[in-house]
């Protein structure tokens, strides 16, 4: 991941002219990126410690990963996207905010 990993093919964000409204847009997006985490969030109440380290999914970059690995993956991901619109809206990232470096938000 250090040395700048990309995404290929399917994976790749199809970039669309900006929406009507953008507002709109914007909300919509969080409220999937939510209804989704939640329903993660409820299939994991079923999961216990042994089965987290027992499954594998396939990651297309990082290779096989347990399903801990996935979880722990996918929250540095999306920290990571918060961080890079957090750099764009010039505002502190996430680990600026955690060490006390960053401007009070």
């Amino acid at each position: 991941m250090a040395k700048g990993a990309r995404a290929t093919g399917r994976y790749i964000p199809v970039i669309e002219e900006r929406p009507p409204d953008f507002d709109q847009a914007k909300q919509g997006i969080l409220r999937k990126w939510d209804e989704t985490s939640k329903k993660l969030l409820a299939v994991l109440q079923g999961w216990n410690e042994e089965r987290l380290d027992k499954y594998l999914l396939p990651h297309p970059i990082l290779g096989k990963l347990t399903i801990r690995e996935m979880l722990f993956f996918t929250l540095y991901h999306d920290i990571h996207h918060v961080n890079n619109v957090r750099k764009l809206l010039g505002q502190a990232m996430f680990e600026e905010i955690a060490s006390g470096k960053g401007a009070s938000q």
